[in-house]
């Protein structure tokens, strides 16, 4: 408390609504004396306010003893493993347990005791984006797997959205459900075919080449009934080799949906976890399709059998703290199961054995306390060595600011090594101070999409990165009001007022390069100013800056209000 009152030179104080720089000494008696007649609201004794209570709880790392600024596992870099027992350190003696290690872990992992950390370096920065594509928060977010340009999103409102980096094309969908989409998966036999599970209760199969849906279940064919009966799906997956399409709501049942069979008959519900909870995330194991994972905000994690779907025969399960945001499978050979866990922990099972203990605990910063979407930690489809997670971060850090000659915070984005819980990157760039919940590999390309807000950016290899330097970019996409995207703007396309004209969207701004404000030092005046002529002059260009036609929107307000649905849900 000394040490901190002795820093605290400039405190100000406020007399009559105007503010009034006090004296240090006098600042000071006046803490102490409030400081003796208060307690602390958690352990109701003197000394201290309840912000440094030395009995809360981290809330990084859950453990008392220290706050969050100095947690270890936040200020010792590398060091956020909490326990490290690996499977394959020691085997047993027993042949059938030396067996049982090496088939339980890849074959690289198994030769060595310790491996390596990855040895690729991770430089990534951002090299496209587009702002203000949604008009709520981002709450779904997939890479094509067929079209390698092509990125679907979709927000709280309902609306489905497609982009093409590449050319920076948009098409927006607002018609396809009322409310949050959950999820978007990808039909692997017809690549034009995609699902979207919603919180207004319906499963919706769409034709990527006619933009037509199709409704595969609705599980509230009666409309609005008051919120004890309202059912929301809040996760999706898909069967590729079972045709099914795998969706869980609010209540904690599972619908298998087969889309070869009409909607009358195509869908089965199955209790899988408790009532009235909610079914946060459903995975099915690269090879061995019979293998499907789910898990929900009643703390467990469950191993099925698709061929024996029923509540009472789980083939393993995962106790867990807390609410469950995900859990994935390992995308390459599925040994191993990754969740994520409202506890600012991220689990990994080597190998899913029968009420295994889990392997590592990642301790990471993704419990929130704000309207977010739920962090989910994926891993990279590319490496085979089942190694590269990534996850956003919620608790931001102090990035120095050379423009500003300031400090800001700024949110990172975190790539782990799966095998030894070390970090290996953290993506961060000065023109993006908001929280990144929804980040995904790109399939086949060194690239890494990341939702914020309304907006997207993609990371790109800074090798491959786009060439023109944005002058005025960090304005560009830190701007949310409508002043900083006015009509002088460099990102202004003559093309955005008509598209834009039945009022519905604010208007939207691909940004094709931003220019890092690290380097900003070394740029001379001239340097500036003919970065601003080439902005101005692309932006000018109709190649680079297309813009889809909106849907009429009155034939959308129509349909919301003739299902009938909870108002709340909207907001």
């Amino acid at each position: 408390m000394d040490e901190w009152l002795e820093q605290d030179n400039c405190a100000v104080s406020t007399n009559s609504g105007k503010p009034v720089v006090a004296d240090p000494q006098e600042y000071r008696n006046r803490l102490l004396v409030r400081l003796a007649n208060s307690s602390c609201r958690l352990c109701r004794l003197p000394g201290h306010w309840s912000i440094d209570c030395p009995k809360k709880p981290c809330f990084i790392c859950r453990k008392e003893g220290h706050t969050a600024t100095l947690c270890p596992y936040r200020t010792i870099p590398g060091e956020p493993l909490l326990s490290s027992k690996r499977l394959f350190s020691s085997p047993d003696s027993h042949i059938l347990g030396h067996i049982r290690w090496r088939e339980s872990t890849p074959t690289t992992y198994g030769r060595n005791k310790y491996p390596n950390l990855k040895t690729k370096q991770v430089s990534l920065q951002v090299g496209r984006a587009i702002l203000r594509l949604h008009l709520r928060r981002v709450t779904a977010l997939e890479f094509h797997p067929q079209q390698p340009e092509w990125v679907l999103s979709g927000d709280k409102r309902g609306i489905l959205a497609i982009w093409n980096f590449e050319n920076n094309q948009y098409h927006v969908n607002s018609m396809a459900h009322m409310y949050l989409i959950h999820g978007i998966v990808f039909d692997p036999n017809n690549g034009n075919r995609i699902f979207t599970a919603s919180a207004d209760g319906t499963l919706l199969g769409h034709d990527l080449k006619t933009f037509q849906f199709d409704t595969l279940l609705d599980s509230n064919p009666n409309g609005w009934e008051g919120p004890s009966t309202w059912s929301m799906l809040c996760s999706i997956a898909y069967n590729s080799y079972h045709h099914t399409t795998i969706a869980g709501d609010n209540f904690g049942n599972v619908y298998i949906i087969d889309d070869r069979i009409p909607q009358s008959a195509s869908s089965i519900r199955i209790l899988a976890h408790k009532k009235k909870t909610k079914v946060t995330g459903i995975d099915i194991h690269p090879r061995e399709p019979n293998l499907i994972s789910t898990c929900g905000n009643d703390r467990f994690l469950y191993l099925w059998d698709a061929r024996m779907f029923t509540s009472n025969l789980q083939l393993a399960k995962f106790e867990h703290p807390r609410v469950v945001n995900a859990a994935f499978f390992s995308p390459v050979y599925g040994t191993k199961i990754l969740s994520t866990c409202q506890d600012n922990r991220l689990r990994i099972w080597d190998n899913i054995q029968q009420d295994l203990k889990v392997s590592r605990e990642i301790i990471h910063s993704h419990d929130f306390n704000r309207y977010l979407s739920p962090f989910k930690a994926v891993w990279d489809p590319k490496d085979w060595k089942e190694d590269l997670i990534l996850c956003g971060r919620y608790i931001g850090e102090e990035y120095y600011d050379p423009k500003t000659e300031s400090m800001i915070r700024l949110h990172p984005i975190d790539l782990y090594s799966a095998c030894s819980g070390h970090i290996v990157a953290e993506l961060v760039d000065l023109n993006i101070p908001t929280i990144s919940p929804l980040n995904k590999f790109h399939p086949t390309l060194d690239k890494i999409i990341s939702g914020t807000s309304y907006n997207l950016f993609l990371w790109e290899d800074k090798e491959r990165a786009w060439k023109e330097q944005v002058n005025d970019g960090k304005s560009a996409v830190k701007g949310r009001k409508k002043s900083s995207l006015s009509s002088e703007s460099p990102f202004e396309d003559e093309g955005d007022s008509s598209s834009n004209s039945d009022g519905y969207h604010p208007k939207r701004r691909h940004v094709a390069g931003l220019r890092r404000l690290e380097d900003e030092s070394d740029n001379t005046e001239d340097e500036m100013e003919d970065n601003q002529k080439r902005a101005k002059s692309l932006a000018k260009t109709s190649s680079h800056f297309i813009a889809f036609h909106v849907p009429d929107h009155a034939q959308y307000k129509q349909q919301r209000e003739q299902r009938k649905g909870p108002k709340e849900l909207d907001d």
